[in-house]
């Protein structure tokens, strides 16, 4: 059964590289597709030539692995898609076996497999030329990794989970979160025992692995991850500055005060409102002076804050209580948009479909979690915390739904794996027969 799933999602992967091939363009293949493929033919030639290739972004580390079959196949963007489409349905098999591996539920299994093999952005991002098949794939193994860690223990299994989703934040720095997840589950959870633990020696051993897992993200993304001391120093500069200055033109006020009963020369009063007006002058200068993380984090969040697909335009976090509040509302753009209201053009309507499936979804992801609160909690705060962290990275780092169409497919899978048991639990005769009544009434 498995076997013809498989075969399956690699016929409908096929057709689709196909036809992007030679009769169109898919969707999302253009753009960022092309200059990943353009930048993987830049770098062969590079190779071939024997000289430096072109400086890029750590983003095209996926188009020095598209590089590497055109270094010796030549520039042939079928056969890249083919490398897509192997790991988009392995991805298919893994979610297989998870959901084997979590629940021992053959029926949820093959339920998971073929969601994964039909759903349509599964399909779509097995197929152009973009890094999202890379994520899924190492994220999906890590994943499974993981799961036979928590239902069955060893060391070897957490240390390779770790391994698979280092590889998959390589190609995107959000999904090192997931990692630190992981570790922090190995460093007070017991599979073997089912309990809970705060001070042992798997605890240092979790702690020394996420020093060494944080170490080599931190040491890849050196030159993308701002100087921290610098940034508290000038935040801290900037919060002292505008605290001084308003001292300053309180005192300015005070002294005007205590002057003007002495004296109420217009020149002396002009004199003091000069004053004042430039104090107030520097605290909006200040106020300007933005410190260099904000600036990186507003760059890197606005990835995306233009065309006609933008929401929450006007929603911009200014303090701690913005964060809360907008979190929330916008982690249900991010999966849920575009909302009927948002239609425009046919476009629009393939995306409230999609997001239709991931309504579907969800409500059967949160009644597989009531499930997993009363039989395995620390399989229930991995998901919630996996999806926590997932959900407020991608959130924040999005603003508009076609890029959410793209990013939220990196967490489809774990979503199809948790609500496919749910699925299997379905009973579909007493659906039939409930339905019966009416079914026979119509034909009346």
């Amino acid at each position: 059964m498995i076997g013809k799933i498989i075969l399956l999602g690699l016929f409908l992967r096929s057709g689709l590289a196909i036809f992007q091939s030679f009769f169109g363009n898919l969707p999302d293949s253009t753009s960022d597709a092309v200059s990943f493929e353009r930048a993987a033919w830049e770098f062969a030639t590079a190779w071939t030539k024997g000289v430096e290739a072109a400086s890029y972004s750590s983003a095209y580390l996926y188009s020095k692995l598209i590089a590497v079959i055109y270094y010796f196949l030549d520039r042939i963007p079928l056969i890249a898609q083919f490398l897509n489409i192997i790991m988009g349905v392995a991805v298919i098999y893994l979610v297989y076996k998870t959901i084997i591996v979590l629940f021992d539920n053959k029926k949820a299994g093959y339920i998971g497999a073929f969601i994964a093999a039909v759903y349509p952005t599964l399909n779509l991002y097995s197929v152009v030329l973009l890094r999202e098949s890379v994520i899924i794939f190492f994220f999906a193994l890590s994943f499974l990794f993981f799961s036979l860690w928590i239902k069955k223990g060893k060391l070897k299994n957490i240390i390779l989970s770790v391994i698979f989703i280092f590889i998959s934040s390589i190609f995107h720095g959000g999904m090192f979160l997931a990692g630190l997840v992981y570790l922090f589950l190995f460093c007070f959870y017991h599979p073997e025992k089912k309990k809970w633990r705060l001070f042992d020696k798997q605890l240092l051993i979790g702690v020394l692995i996420t020093i060494i897992y944080s170490a080599l993200f931190f040491g890849f993304f050196a030159s993308k991850i701002p100087n921290i001391p610098i940034i508290v120093y000038e935040k801290a500069e900037s919060i002292f500055l505008s605290y001084q200055t308003k001292r300053e033109i309180k005192e300015l006020k005070e002294n005007l005060a205590l002057q003007l009963n002495e004296t109420s020369t217009e020149e002396f009063i002009k004199k003091i409102e000069e004053s004042i007006s430039l104090k107030e002058k520097e605290i909006e200068e200040k106020k300007d002076e933005v410190p260099k993380v904000t600036k990186i984090i507003n760059k890197s969040s606005s990835v995306g804050v233009k065309g006609r697909t933008v929401y929450l335009e006007e929603r911009e976090a200014e303090s701690f209580f913005d964060i809360v509040w907008q979190t929330p509302v916008r982690t249900v753009y991010f999966y849920f948009a575009p909302f009927p209201w948002d239609v425009d053009n046919y476009a629009d309507v393939v995306g409230v479909i999609n997001s239709l499936f991931y309504l579907i979804l969800f409500a059967f992801f949160i009644k597989t979690l009531f499930f997993l609160w009363k039989e395995d909690k620390a399989l229930f705060w991995a998901l919630i915390l996996i999806l926590l962290v997932f959900s407020g990275t991608f959130a924040w780092g999005t603003s508009n739904y076609g890029s959410a169409f793209r990013h939220k497919t990196k967490i489809l899978f774990l979503i199809v794996i948790v609500a496919s048991y749910s699925i299997s639990l379905i009973n579909w005769k007493k659906i039939k027969s409930s339905l019966h009544p009416l079914l026979q009434t119509k034909k009346k």
